[in-house]
């Protein structure tokens, strides 16, 4: 439906006398949750809107959609989202850098009583921002985008800052299928021995950029800071080229590499090679045709297996969305994964 323009004072009167029109339609109005999407003006904009619109698909909410700039005073519309025979309201707000000051009295009027509250944090939290860190005091839970931020290690520091909170960030969730994979396949005591002897690890992923997605190396960044903190590698030093970046833990060797495979989102993971002294051979890597489809080899000096395969759900969009918003609490694994990325000097890690 066309959103609405309407007073910051009447949208509540407004919201009603809209849903009263809609009556007969064959929609419920639902609401599970509140959301708050907090976000300067920029291309990155539409995709937001677009992640929060199948948002609902799974889990209905109240949508408060801030937006900063492109505007030199306050407007506020209204709308509702549907999906199937589910409707939710969408309360969008525009104000300019003059006016954000405004945005937290702006917010909390429409907020619905008793239910969750999550913030998409979708700005750079390096920014120290005061009218974000307001409506953290609002929220269950902060859900922040690393990919609004221009280097890993200060996000990682930034976003550490708000350990009192609970919080997500959604290239975190991107990557949930590649951890649940390493960790079925290397799940048994001589599995995980085999991985410790691990000498060099090689990941690919698609560095195919678009207007929303630049910093494609952030995935590959978290997955290997988490397979080092998960079997306590120390990080001691990192070589940048112009083609890839090798993290170096003790004797081994993470190198991350971009290459273009378009059939995928932006900055997913296309490969994983793993090797170990003893000459063993792990290969993870995306079927061409079929790429959410993950073909696993395994080989040693003396034999090679034959091929086995993984399925991963296939993309959607909002979905790493979804998972952060169903995940209770700070996952111990980020917030190790963090304070590895944090340690780590900030103009090693361009991303």
């Amino acid at each position: 439906m066309d959103p609405k323009t309407v007073a910051p004072k009447d949208i509540e009167k407004e919201l009603k006398a809209l849903w009263e029109s809609l009556e007969g339609q064959g929609k419920m109005r639902s609401c599970l949750y509140n959301l708050i999407v907090y976000t300067k003006a920029s291309p990155r904009v539409p995709y937001l809107r677009e992640i929060v619109q199948k948002t609902i698909d799974k889990f209905p909410s109240r949508i408060l959609f801030v937006t900063v700039g492109n505007t030199n005073q306050i407007a506020s519309q209204i709308s509702v989202l549907t999906s199937e025979k589910i409707a939710c309201d969408l309360i969008d707000i525009q104000l300019d850098e003059a006016s954000i000051e405004a945005i937290p009295f702006l917010v909390l009027p429409h907020l619905v009583p008793d239910l969750p509250i999550y913030l998409l944090w979708a700005d750079d939290p390096c920014q120290k921002d005061p009218i974000g860190l307001k409506l953290e005091e609002l929220t269950t839970r902060i859900i922040f985008d690393s990919e609004s931020s221009e280097n890993l290690s200060c996000f990682a520091k930034a976003a550490l800052e708000h350990r009192t909170s609970e919080i997500g960030d959604l290239n975190w969730a991107r990557i949930e299928g590649w951890r649940v994979l390493l960790s079925s396949i290397f799940h048994s005591p001589s599995k995980l021995e085999e991985l410790k002897n691990t000498k060099r690890i090689h990941i690919t992923y698609n560095a195919h950029n678009t207007p929303y997605f630049v910093h494609t190396r952030i995935q590959a960044l978290y997955l290997l800071s988490w397979l080092a903190t998960r079997l306590g590698w120390q990080f001691t030093d990192k070589q940048i080229s112009d083609r890839g970046m090798t993290l170096i833990f003790g004797d081994i060797n993470i190198t991350i590499e971009p290459v273009d495979f378009e059939q995928i989102a932006p900055g997913r993971i296309v490969t994983i090679e793993m090797e170990a002294a003893n000459g063993e051979h792990t290969l993870l890597q995306r079927s061409p045709e079929t790429p959410h489809q993950i073909i696993i080899q395994h080989s040693t000096k003396e034999l090679c297996s034959l091929p086995t395969y993984f399925m991963f759900a296939k993309y959607e969009s909002g979905q790493s969305l979804v998972n952060e918003i169903c995940h209770h609490g700070s996952s111990s694994h980020y917030i190790e994964v963090l304070q590895l990325l944090a340690s780590i000097n900030h103009s090693g890690l361009p991303t």
